[in-house]
């Protein structure tokens, strides 16, 4: 039987001395179908991964594929301003979906922070913000080892913020947390991968209110959008590459 992410939550964090407020929630994947481009599909609730990539496009309608410079690499959908929106991400639930504890994987760069983020956004309230709101990632999705799709230029707004999401739980005890233990990774370089670094978010000085009040709805829900697994203890097919610091942000 299929442990619920609530139950989930509460198995892992039972061992740690601290409060946790958890919710549950989930993200429906697209379920059209299309042949894959590149030819190496790689199992995910049935589909192959190019095949659920590209049906998702289609269902975006602007979306365009164009070639970056090396391997087989791809960008993914775009909106006609240049950018794209987490609500229409064509990855959605792209973990989550996969039956493989290993793949795909989401290294998640952060290029622009608001002046407002290390403290109150301009709601007034940690958890208000309105569609103005925006902070800019670059996201790349690795379907193996040789095979990966970007979505650069992404704006995760706030009306992008998914609910029943356990938000608090991202800054109380992923921010610390570091891969499966066996599991190839980085050390302290932090990339774009295919591997992972040693820890999921680059814990450095300058971060320490990232994600007290807002980081945690932001990572939050680009997390729960791409489906990371709650009912893991660390899933560590999803990584931040780079945060801008406090004083980064303040010298925009």
């Amino acid at each position: 039987m299929r442990m619920s992410a609530h139950q989930g939550l509460r198995r892992l964090f039972a061992a740690f001395p601290l409060g946790i407020f958890a919710l549950t929630g989930c993200v429906t994947a697209p379920t059209s179908q299309q042949e894959s481009k590149d030819g190496q599909p790689v199992q995910a609730t049935g589909q192959a991964f190019g095949e659920r990539l590209n049906a998702s496009i289609n269902t975006v309608g602007n979306a365009i594929i164009a070639p970056v410079q090396s391997g087989n690499n791809k960008t993914g959908a775009a909106a006609q301003d240049g950018s794209l929106r987490l609500s229409n991400l064509p990855a959605k639930d792209i973990i989550g979906s996969s039956s493989s504890p290993d793949w795909p994987r989401v290294a998640v760069n952060i290029n622009k922070l608001p002046k407002w983020f290390y403290g109150m956004p301009p709601g007034g309230l940690p958890g208000r913000y309105s569609a103005n709101d925006c902070i800019n990632v670059s996201l790349t999705v690795w379907n193996d080892a040789k095979h990966s799709v970007n979505y650069d230029n992404l704006n995760v707004c706030g009306d992008d913020i998914v609910r029943n999401t356990p938000f608090k739980d991202v800054g109380l005890m992923w921010k610390s947390f570091g891969v499966v233990s066996g599991m190839q990774h980085t050390g302290t370089q932090r990339t774009r991968g295919p591997l992972p670094p040693q820890y999921l978010f680059p814990n450095k000085p300058g971060y320490d209110l990232f994600f007290n009040p807002n980081g945690n709805y932001y990572i939050g829900s680009i997390m729960m959008t791409v489906g990371y697994n709650w009912n893991e203890a660390q899933d560590s097919r999803f990584w931040l590459v780079n945060v801008p610091t406090q004083a980064e942000v303040a010298r925009q």
